[in-house]
C-alpha cells in the first residue's frame, strides 16, 4: 500500500465519518421528535385508562365518591406517567450512550491512519535512501573495476 493510497482512503474515510455524523444528528432529531409524540400519546392513554377506571368506580359506588377516590385517581395518573417517563428516559440514555460510542469507534479508526501515513512516508524516504545506497554501491563497483583495470594495465606495461 502506498502513501497515496492511504491518503485517498483517508479522504474517503473522512467523507464517510462526516456522513455518519450528519446521519446521527438527523436520526437523533427524528428520534427525539418521535419520542416526544410517543410520550404525549402515552400520557393521553394513561389519563383515558385511569378516567375509565375512575368512572367505573363512580358507577359501582352509585355516585358516592369520597375525596380519597379523587386523590387516588390523581395519584395513579401521576405514578403511571412518571413510570412511563422513567422508561422513556432509560431508552433515551441507552441510545445516547450507544451513538457516541459508535462514532468514537469510527474516529479511533480514522486516528489510526495518521501513524500508518507517517510510517509509509518514512518507508518511502527509506526507500529513497536504499536507492541512493544502491547507486553508491554501483559507483564503488565501477571505481573498483577501473582501478583494477589500471592496475592490470600497469602490470602489463611493466612486463
Amino acid at each position: 500500500m502506498t502513501l497515496g493510497q492511504v491518503t485517498e482512503y483517508e479522504t474517503q474515510f473522512d467523507t464517510k465519518v462526516t456522513a455518519e455524523n450528519r446521519y446521527a444528528t438527523n436520526m437523533t432529531t427524528l428520534l427525539q421528535s418521535a419520542a416526544s409524540r410517543e410520550e404525549y400519546n402515552n400520557q393521553v392513554a394513561i389519563i383515558q385508562r385511569q378516567d375509565q377506571v375512575f368512572a367505573s368506580q363512580v358507577v359501582s359506588s352509585s355516585g358516592k365518591i369520597q375525596p380519597k377516590d379523587v386523590t387516588d385517581f390523581g395519584l395513579n395518573v401521576i405514578t403511571q406517567i412518571a413510570a412511563a417517563r422513567t422508561a422513556a428516559d432509560a431508552l433515551e440514555q441507552q441510545y445516547s450512550n450507544a451513538l457516541p460510542a459508535s462514532l468514537m469507534s469510527i474516529s479511533a479508526h480514522a486516528n489510526s491512519l495518521g501513524p500508518v501515513k507517517s510510517d509509509l512516508a518514512q518507508l518511502q524516504a527509506n526507500q529513497s535512501n536504499a536507492d541512493q545506497v544502491k547507486e553508491w554501491v554501483q559507483f564503488a563497483i565501477q571505481v573498483r573495476d577501473k582501478v583494477n583495470a589500471k592496475a592490470a594495465q600497469s602490470t602489463t606495461a611493466g612486463n
